[in-house]
């Protein structure tokens, strides 16, 4: 298939052309949630897309007939960017996923255009999540010379389905205080290194591991400030921090839009000499009923395939596997190249 590949600085004024493909994309944000009509999971797809829209360029792939068969969104990544002292940007593509080849070639054309893209604006590092369903488009990653880092797999938990509290873990959970800073910061530091348990995309990328530790650890202290988190219960064992779960409330754009109220766990670990013990259960009980005291409808938690512990809690404790997708990277140019 011939394509017409076009960018676009500034796309804002494109995206009325673009609905049609946006609505008939199956893997929209929260489309497991039977109870989300199409229309609202279109309304708040279209948001996420302009807020993309609002932050990097824009790049179109349409057939010969002209009908857009994908696009891609090049965003900056400042935050990641600081803390690994690289230039780093994330692809986000929306692509038709039928005919398998033509949805394959479409991804084709446009990773060769976002690299390009980032090849001249001295992007260094490029990380793409795509859904285990878009299978064309991860052949298509592949192709373009992206590795795969992790799979993430998404749990929800529906509220206020209540549970009795844990009896075996011998520990105390409690909110975040003052004194626990020193010992949270380092938990968070140590604890997603573990490659036994824990198989995270930063930590399994070359290029990254050296610096992956001190991003959980910036991540651990924005959540302390409210930035990342609304909530961080603490387990503590004979006075000292056994481990931790984050809570985050829905953001604005998902009150506005979504007639569901849904939370997440975006960061929770346990300290390896305490693991065991029912630690992770009794944080993951406390952390249904706080999301429950505040009014929301569900609580759901990303992690890694390989994390088996965190999975069979959750899922033991009433959680139902929803989806799952793949984080790929590449590196566009060596550092300093």
């Amino acid at each position: 298939m011939t394509y017409q590949i076009t960018h676009f600085n500034d796309p804002t004024d494109k995206l009325s052309d673009l609905k049609e493909l946006f609505a008939r994309y199956p893997n929209k944000p929260y489309s497991y949630y039977r109870e989300l009509p199409s229309d609202v999971l279109e309304s708040y797809f279209q948001r996420v897309v302009e807020d993309h829209a609002a932050r990097g360029e824009l790049v179109v792939a349409a057939s010969r007939d002209s009908h857009p068969r994908g696009v891609a969104f090049l965003l900056d990544l400042p935050w990641d960017t600081d803390i690994f002292g690289i230039s780093m940007g994330r692809v986000v593509l929306i692509c038709d996923s039928e005919p398998f080849a033509d949805a394959y070639d479409t991804a084709c054309h446009l990773l060769a255009s976002c690299l390009g893209l980032a090849e001249r604006r001295n992007i260094t590092h490029l990380v793409c999540q795509v859904s285990a369903r878009e299978v064309p488009v991860h052949h298509a990653l592949e192709a373009e010379g992206f590795r795969l880092m992790d799979t993430i797999t998404i749990h929800t938990r529906s509220l206020p389905a209540r549970l009795p509290h844990p009896t075996k873990a011998s520990a105390i959970v409690r909110s975040w205080e003052e004194r626990d800073v020193e010992a949270l910061c380092r938990l968070a530091a140590s604890a997603f290194g573990d490659r036994e348990h824990n198989l995270n995309r930063l930590h399994s990328d070359p290029l990254l591991q050296g610096r992956a530790d001190s991003m959980y650890e910036m991540w651990l202290k924005n959540s302390l400030t409210g930035e990342q988190a609304d909530l961080i219960l603490v387990a503590e064992v004979e006075g000292a921090v056994g481990g931790f779960l984050t809570v985050k409330f829905p953001t604005a754009l998902m009150q506005e839009v979504l007639p569901l109220k849904i939370a997440s766990v975006p960061l929770n670990a346990v300290d390896a000499a305490y693991r065991g013990r029912g630690l992770y259960r009794l944080l993951v009980w406390a952390a249904f009923e706080a999301a429950h005291r505040h009014e929301h409808d569900y609580l759901e938690i990303k992690t890694q395939v390989t994390n088996l512990a965190v999975e069979r809690t959750w899922q033991s404790m009433g959680g139902t596997l929803q989806m799952s997708y793949h984080s790929f990277h590449r590196v566009v140019k060596s550092p300093g190249g």
